[in-house]
């Protein structure tokens, strides 16, 4: 699949209501925790592990993808540290995650939190 033919549609079926109801809670705690840096074609997400655990970080992506399949993941845990969440898949991808999440799109590679 090339960005070109990206199918951006969020599947609202793929979660049970009380699946969403943490997913959306999740989120809310993943915007709030993490330091976002814009891209050109999405987003980089560097987050505290003691403000949002990497596990619960991991459930969240599972859930995201499941809902917006179209979108690219890349996740780093490490041992230490910070993790690292990119989403990204071109200029459609970034304005379909912006307004998935409710975030404002900022030049690309202006820091924001």
């Amino acid at each position: 699949m090339t960005h070109e033919t990206r199918v951006l549609v969020c599947n609202l079926a793929a979660l049970t209501a009380e699946q969403r109801a943490r997913h959306i809670a999740a989120s809310h705690r993943l915007l709030n925790a993490a330091k976002r840096e814009d891209l050109a074609d999405g987003f980089v997400f560097t987050i505290d592990r003691s403000e949002l655990p990497a596990a619960e970080l991991a459930e969240w992506v599972a859930d995201e993808a499941r809902c917006c399949p179209g979108l690219d993941f890349h996740l780093e845990l490490p041992a230490r540290g910070l993790l690292t969440l990119r989403i990204d898949g071109g200029s459609d991808v970034k304005r379909f995650v912006a307004a998935e999440l409710g975030i404002d799109v900022k030049p690309s590679g202006s820091p924001r939190r």
